[in-house]
Formats: structure tokens, C-alpha cells, sequence
């Protein structure tokens, strides 16, 4: 059976394939600062690609942003 050993991806290394994208510099907070938004970080046929990273929630989750007016739990 042949291995496949991972090696660091970088752009200097990718370049003859394309462009690195990854999530670092300037990210916005959502969701109750649960998920860090990175916007904009490339354009793709007219449109731009951003990334979100977020950390999972414990559950019973209160949702409150659908109905100000009542809290719901899931």
C-alpha cells in the first residue's frame, strides 16, 4: 500500500496551482461573537468568498434573535 506523507501548505509552494486562501488578518464577530467572519478574502466570478470559523454550542441553545420577545430553546 503507497503512503501519502502531508506537507505545510503554503503559497509559495501552491503557486503554480493558484491562490492560498486562508483565515487570518482583520474577521468581524457574529453570532454573539460564537463565529469570526474573514470577508472578502478572494473574488470568484464577480462575487467574493469569505470564511466563518465558529466554536460549537452547548445545548439547550436560547435563541433569541428570531423573536425579540420571547426566548426559544432548541
Amino acid at each position: 500500500m503507497k503512503s501519502i506523507t502531508p506537507i505545510v501548505l503554503s503559497q509559495e509552494g501552491f503557486n503554480a496551482f493558484g491562490d492560498v486562501i486562508e483565515a487570518r488578518g482583520q474577521s468581524t464577530g457574529i453570532n454573539q461573537n460564537h463565529t469570526q467572519r474573514f470577508d472578502s478574502l478572494a473574488t470568484v466570478d464577480g462575487g467574493v468568498l469569505s470564511i466563518f470559523r465558529t466554536r460549537p454550542l452547548a445545548l439547550p441553545i436560547a435563541i433569541e434573535a428570531l423573536c425579540p420577545c420571547q426566548k426559544t430553546l432548541i
